[in-house]
């Protein structure tokens, strides 16, 4: 069944590479002409060796790599990643991985290196990383043809039935009730009695860790269709142990269409837990989608609905609304525009809000494996109640930018590092939620 498996992996991504070259294609030598290897240019040498390679001779292909130096145009790029198909077909995965995983640091514009890297991770039964290359292929496919190769070959390495695990380490950093209130006196409108916050008397949680992990099962159902249970784990642990919690959340849903025009409807409970106390739980549902257009460009939105029970406060319902546009400007660069809206209620008026934004994104790869990505975020909160504290209504203006960078030269074991660092302004009419934030985090993330 395995060898089955792998023989239908092979024969989906020969056909997908088949709508796929090299920039800059070596050239054969001339027909008939009787010229020694040393005498052809670069370019007919990468001819020569392609040749024996796609003819299987693949021993004299290698002395020839060994013995030859390419420094001209990208063609010490075609000879590694001939180097690399040598490394497949004598079985030496994990070396083929790690070359075209540098080949595609440096020029993610060629395709035919991402496939490549796509069939060696299958083989390796690494197919969450063979799915996220093949779907990278597939947005940017240039035709509906193309598109429909890849998502051929993206089906292929999705196994009968799965059961997948990942975990998750990061450095939370210290918070607490608001992140620090800028200013030290709230006025009490219905007495008019000031109350003092005094400075440094703030409980604060320190800088904590964050961890846990996810377990998914998927099951085909019929063509372009998935059923799956997902279970999830997360833990924040602080030196202030009063803000230490623990989250389990629960999810079943189902996918409709492949990656690249797919709908998802789920059902998600959750349960929370601060201080070893129960402190909320939740209900609901969510509704997303995600639909490519080629050429690097694709649209993804979704909406979710959930009741929050608390133990101690009124019950919240939440429904959120977000509509996102990406952009690949090119195969290192992309953009990304959103806009989004949200709600929530509660049993008090003045608790309750309507919420309305927007989020820019935009990252950017370098030719030494370096991707930095970031966003700026606004959101305006507008309460629908007079709260006593204000003297009026509440509103929220809250803004938040995001920037993170990792090397795909810096991994092991197929883990990469990743820093990430923010900031957050919250202007408030209600001083207590009238703060400025700043955050760093350090995790650790997959590298396909």
């Amino acid at each position: 069944m395995i060898l089955d498996f792998k023989l239908f992996v092979r024969v989906a991504l020969v056909m997908a590479a088949c709508c796929l070259t090299l920039p800059a294609a070596a050239q054969q030598p001339d027909q008939g002409r009787e010229v020694l290897y040393v005498d052809l240019s670069q370019a007919e040498q990468i001819g020569v060796i392609r040749t024996l390679v796609e003819n299987g001779q693949v021993a004299q292909a290698q002395l020839l790599l060994n013995g030859s130096i390419f420094d001209e145009r990208d063609y010490g790029y075609q000879a590694a990643y001939l180097q690399a198909i040598i490394y497949r077909v004598t079985g030496r995965l994990e070396e083929a991985s790690v070359l075209l995983r540098q080949i595609l640091a440096e020029q993610p514009e060629f395709r035919l290196v991402r496939l490549e890297l796509a069939q060696v991770l299958a083989l390796m039964d690494q197919t969450d990383g063979a799915q996220f290359h093949l779907n990278i292929l597939a947005e940017a496919a240039e035709n509906a043809g193309e598109r429909e190769f890849f998502e051929a070959a993206i089906d292929a390495v999705t196994p009968d039935n799965r059961l997948s695990f990942s975990t998750f380490l990061t450095i939370a950093p210290s918070t607490n009730l608001n992140s620090g209130a800028g200013q030290r006196t709230v006025v009490l409108d219905f007495n008019g009695l000031p109350l003092n916050f005094i400075v440094g008397a703030e409980q604060e949680s320190g800088v904590g860790v964050s961890y846990g992990g996810t377990a998914i099962y998927a099951i085909p159902m019929v063509q372009d269709r998935q059923l799956y249970f997902a279970g999830a784990a997360q833990i924040n642990d602080y030196p202030n142990s009063r803000y230490d919690n623990q989250i389990l959340t629960g999810r079943v849903g189902m996918h409709f269409g492949p990656p690249t025009r797919r709908a998802t409807v789920e059902l998600v409970s959750d349960q929370r837990w601060v201080d070893g106390n129960s402190f909320d739980s939740g209900l609901g549902a969510r509704i997303a989608g995600r639909l490519s257009f080629g050429d690097g460009m694709r649209i993804q939105g979704e909406y979710s609905y959930t009741d929050r029970d608390f133990r101690r406060n009124p019950d919240q319902i939440n429904q959120n609304a977000e509509v996102t546009l990406h952009k690949a400007l090119s195969a290192r660069q992309g953009v990304s525009f959103g806009v989004l809206a949200g709600t929530s209620e509660t049993l008090y008026e003045a608790e309750s809000y309507d919420a309305l934004g927007f989020e820019l994104g935009a990252y950017r790869g370098f030719a030494n494996g370096m991707v930095l990505d970031g966003s700026v975020e606004f959101r305006r909160r507008t309460y629908r109640g007079v709260s006593s504290l204000v003297g009026g209504i509440r509103e929220d203006d809250i803004t938040r930018l995001r920037i993170s960078a990792l090397s795909s030269r810096i991994q092991f074991r197929g883990v990469t590092p990743r820093v990430s660092l923010t900031w957050t302004n919250s202007s408030s009419n209600d001083v207590r939620y009238d703060y400025e934030a700043y955050g760093a985090e350090f995790s650790l993330t997959t590298s396909f």
